[in-house]
């Protein structure tokens, strides 16, 4: 049985992924994401392409790629980049930023959908209208014809939806009730924190639209 939640405390279950991976920073009024802590959660997010199988190795290291060259360019200078608002202020790793952004909308889309359908009762046992819905909006437009077909084909390589949500779990006595309930504590924070990126590159004029 799912961990009782309540508005004043809300409490992982500590038995499921979305509770043991790193989370993404809580964000305050100034809207300032501290560098170390987002880019920790965005390598523990990277766990769910994990779950959707093999053919999902080629989208994770690009996106463990521009993790990389972000924290090449945090460890330069940790006080001064303590912050990734100051990472767009001074145009640093801006397609690094930029790229990783798109994949963590991708991620956030696909697994809200997840949660969304489940809330919704209209679980389907095939994930791949849920990774097509998610990867229009987020990826699709820049990607080229052929990034396209290719995305379009690792879609159909993805595991049923039990198999995914059992593979969430990482306790012998976890339930899939459990990776529901944790995963609508994880989500806010993931959330806010893409949506501060994005308004970030917005503001700053770094969100370019260029199809590669």
């Amino acid at each position: 049985m799912a961990a009782t939640v309540t508005e004043d405390q809300p409490t992982f279950t500590e038995k499921t992924a979305f509770a043991n991976i790193v989370r993404f920073p809580v964000v305050g009024d100034d809207n300032l994401i501290e560098t170390k802590p987002f880019l920790d959660a965005c390598s523990g997010v990277l766990s769910v392409l994990d779950k959707l199988g093999s053919a999902f190795s080629v989208p994770k290291k690009d996106v463990q790629g521009n993790i990389k060259r972000v924290t090449e360019c945090y460890e330069t200078d940790p006080n001064l980049y303590k912050t990734v608002n100051v990472f767009m202020e001074k145009k640093q790793s801006p397609g690094s930023l930029l790229w990783l952004k798109r994949a963590l909308q991708f991620l956030l889309a696909f697994i809200d959908s997840i949660l969304q359908d489940h809330i919704n009762g209209t679980e389907k046992e095939s994930l791949r209208q849920n990774v097509l819905q998610a990867y229009e909006p987020t990826l699709k437009p820049y990607h080229g014809k052929m990034t396209q077909f290719l995305f379009s084909n690792i879609s159909r390589l993805v595991p049923h939806r039990k198999d995914f949500l059992v593979a969430m779990l990482s306790e012998p006595d976890a339930t899939l009730d459990m990776v529901f309930h944790d995963l609508q504590l994880y989500l806010p924070d993931f959330r806010r924190n893409v949506q501060i990126v994005n308004d970030l590159l917005v503001q700053h004029g770094l969100d370019e639209q260029k199809v590669v």
